[in-house]
């Protein structure tokens, strides 16, 4: 393994920003085609290197994969994998345009404020900082030359590897989403089995891990973002109690929802966070008297233990709790005016009414005449290119004109996910290459503390959001009543739910040694990275493909 190849690789990769969401963004992969496409083999081979586009994307982006083919005819394949976006690099102030030169940088970080562990970082000159080389270009650049190593040695490798740089993560995963069909056809048409998949994302240390630990993380947390559009009955600033404000109900949803602890989970001595409120939002565009018809709110939840239904169910009861308590609210108000000031207001109280998105949308398409799928794909299209809007906003819009379309027109609390959402996942150990990758990584975490004194240990589950998440669905889980009430899925965002199902390939993610992801102190060390780390890949490699 060359390490200078590498330092050179990760140099181009984080030069172009490849900010998501950007057309940089685009940029980069076209650099990461170009780099490997530099490789003598891959020259040689330029059907080899593909372009996977993100269909109707605005920016261009495609994520770009490499097949490096055994010399001895083979259908076991090792998927190395990562993504090249990166968030913006606005934090680093003065620095901002250097903050994609990783030497440039690296030699002016003592111009920002540090805290102390990142001063001691940069006085140490053992860490290279930059935006993306953690998160994550080097597994990038690492891959890329594990691809130019064994291509220029074939007789060591045991069967095949295909790389995969994606694009999106950073946003809604729409690269691993595009990806994932082309991975399951790419099998097909091969003759391929996938027997292992590894990320080198990188990772955080917690805590309460040990010094100069590193890590293997097997699972990945997932995360769904339930949505509650409410719908109330105006009323008039004289007659305050004749109607019911969609914000009372979007302010109860929030007391029941945010910071709830009954809503974390635990799996194999892992606990998920509570969830927090990422938006809460009044759909009232002018002054009037008049208080609000429409408002939405939606929750950031992680999952490690998911069963969908369950989930759904959850959120119904929230739902409920909070449209009685919304009501109990307006009455309470109400009996106390009387009792202050001798007047009873007329009270106008609907009944509660609780829906899933699912539900909506079949009323809604069984009472319009003709395809109402065609037009409202017409309609979010147009609200993403044309207007511009984001994801999440296009689905805000997107369930206010389908209830404009529902027949009762009535007050209601409507239940969905939009975008992202990523399945928590866990490898199934009855499945035969799952204990086989575990004891190949175990072997791998005895060699780096032989050879290198480095401490390898496994963790369970991912905190972070990852691709990972797509590698394996568990069938137990029933996450069918997730896919059906996702806002504008296949419309507004490619979801592929029967390629998902089909696509299942035991994934760990071997962490590059970093710090401080999506900071402007972001970093990696030198010596494991470079020295270590790549080693280590190719020892576990080999180990899958014996």
């Amino acid at each position: 393994m060359d390490k200078e190849r590498i330092y050179q690789d990760l140099k181009r990769i984080v030069k172009v920003p490849s900010v998501s969401g950007t057309f940089d963004e685009a940029r980069g992969g076209e650099e990461i085609f170009r780099i490997i496409s530099e490789i003598p083999y891959f020259a040689a081979h330029p059907e080899s290197v593909f372009r996977i586009p993100v269909e109707g994307d605005p920016f261009g982006r495609s994520s770009i994969a490499a097949f490096l083919e055994s010399p001895e005819p083979s259908a076991d394949t090792v998927i190395l994998m990562g993504h090249y976006d990166v968030m913006s690099a606005d934090s680093y102030g003065q620095l901002r345009d250097i903050a994609f030169d990783i030497e440039q940088l690296t030699s002016r970080m003592n111009e920002l404020p540090l805290d102390k562990e990142a001063q001691k970082d940069y006085n140490s000159g053992e860490w290279i900082f930059g935006r993306g080389c953690a998160d994550m270009k080097f597994g990038l650049a690492m891959s890329i030359e594990i691809l130019r190593h064994y291509s220029e040695q074939p007789g060591l490798l045991n069967g095949n590897l295909l790389f995969a740089a994606l694009c999106c993560e950073e946003a809604n995963s729409e690269g691993m989403l595009a990806a994932v069909p082309f991975f399951n056809r790419f099998a097909e048409e091969r003759g391929l089995r996938y027997k292992a998949l590894i990320a080198a994302e990188s990772y955080s240390h917690d805590d309460e891990d040990p010094e100069n630990t590193h890590f293997v993380h097997i699972g990945a947390t997932g995360k769904c973002t339930p949505m509650f559009f409410c719908v109330g009955e105006p009323s008039r600033g004289v007659s305050p109690f004749h109607g019911l404000d969609a914000n009372l109900l979007t302010s109860e949803i929030y007391n029941h929802m945010h910071l709830n602890v009954d809503l974390c989970q635990s799996a194999n001595g892992v606990t998920t966070p509570p969830p927090i409120c990422l938006k809460a939002v009044d759909l009232k565009l002018t002054y009037s008297s008049m208080s609000s018809i429409y408002a939405a709110s939606y929750y950031n939840l992680l999952t490690v233990d998911t069963d969908a239904r369950e989930t759904m169910d959850e959120l119904k009861h929230i739902a409920e709790k909070s449209f009685d308590a919304a009501l109990r609210h307006i009455r309470r108000q109400a009996n106390a005016y009387e009792n202050h000031f001798g007047t009873r207001y007329k009270l106008n109280l609907p009944k509660p009414c609780v829906m899933t998105f699912s539900e909506l949308l079949d009323g809604a398409r069984n009472n319009f005449s003709g395809d109402f799928d065609a037009f409202l794909g017409n309609l979010i299209r147009g609200w993403l290119n044309n207007d511009k809007l984001k994801i999440q906003d296009a689905a805000i819009r997107t369930v206010k004109t389908i209830y404009e379309h529902y027949p009762e027109k009535k007050p209601m609390i409507i239940i969905s996910f939009i975008p992202p959402f990523y399945p928590d996942t866990y490898p199934d150990t009855s499945d035969e290459r799952v204990p086989a990758l575990i004891g190949a990584v175990n072997e791998v975490m005895s060699f780096a503390k032989l050879h290198y004194e480095e401490d390898v240990r496994w963790k369970d589950y991912y905190m972070e959001i990852s691709d990972l998440s797509y590698s394996h669905l568990d069938p137990e889980k029933n996450f069918d009543s997730m896919f059906e009430n996702i806002v504008g899925a296949n419309m507004a965002y490619s979801f592929p739910m029967d390629e998902l199902k089909e696509f299942d390939v035991p994934g760990i993610i071997f962490g590059v040694n970093g710090k401080d992801s999506h900071k402007n102190t972001e970093r990696i060390d030198r010596h494991y990275n470079f020295d270590v780390l790549p080693l280590l890949y190719l020892r576990l490699i080999e180990n899958i493909l014996q």
